[in-house]
């Protein structure tokens, strides 16, 4: 499992966004029984992601790579083969797993406000959230305004491409998550990630 005491803020996620489908074909690589470096020679070698450049195709293998590295075999399984839902919210988990900005959005944003009722998360939420931790990080603060803008936008977009959210305009509605009975299964009780997710397991 990843720590998040290892990982860093990063705006990577407005170049590397949901991606479900290459996740989850990469998912089905390593259920198959294939080692991790397949991921990469199959992105880099037979262009299995569809990427023109090299360079692309390496990021994207390190990319998935680092996210299956935060799934448990049983939660792996479930992104290969299980139903489309229950696959976007493990792959929206492992997102979360290995990106500390947005795990923290997810507890003091999203989670938060679902706790005292508020199911709406205006443009403004997220620009204030992301004040408060340029005021945390000489990282973040270093971060453009274009940059901050697309790492918002690209928060609200995964979101929905997740199912735990939807677009309006200038804001999203939070939609609480349904695992089918087995997807529960793959979760422990009180995982903060799942819980910053609304997820009842």
């Amino acid at each position: 499992m990843v720590s998040t005491r290892r990982l860093e803020y990063s705006s990577n996620i407005k170049d590397m966004p949901f991606l479900f489908i290459e996740t989850r074909k990469a998912a089905r690589i390593i259920a198959g029984g294939k080692t991790p470096d397949e991921i990469t020679r199959l992105s880099v070698e037979e262009n299995f992601f569809q990427l023109e450049k090299e360079k692309r195709r390496r990021e994207m293998a390190s990319k998935m790579r680092l996210r299956l590295s935060a799934l448990s075999d049983c939660q792996l399984s479930l992104l290969s083969s299980g139903s489309d839902e229950d696959a976007k919210l493990v792959a929206f988990y492992a997102m979360e797993m290995t990106d500390l900005l947005l795990f923290e959005f997810m507890r003091q944003v999203f989670q938060d406000k679902a706790a005292i009722g508020q199911l709406l998360i205006a443009d403004s939420d997220i620009e204030i959230f992301m004040t408060a931790k340029a005021n945390e990080s000489e990282k973040v603060a270093s971060w453009s305004a274009n940059n901050l803008g697309r790492v918002k936008n690209t928060y609200k977009n995964v979101l929905c491409e997740a199912g735990l959210a939807k677009k309006q305009p200038g804001r999203i509605q939070i939609m609480k998550p349904v695992l089918s009975a087995d997807a529960r299964k793959c979760w422990k009780k009180h995982d903060i990630y799942a819980e910053a997710m609304l997820l009842e397991v």
